[in-house]
């Protein structure tokens, strides 16, 4: 469940990012 959180959010914010 931790991975899924921190890939969850932080694929949201590179994504945004580009």
């Amino acid at each position: 469940m931790s991975r899924s959180l921190k890939k969850g959010p932080l694929l949201i914010h590179r994504c945004e990012e580009v």
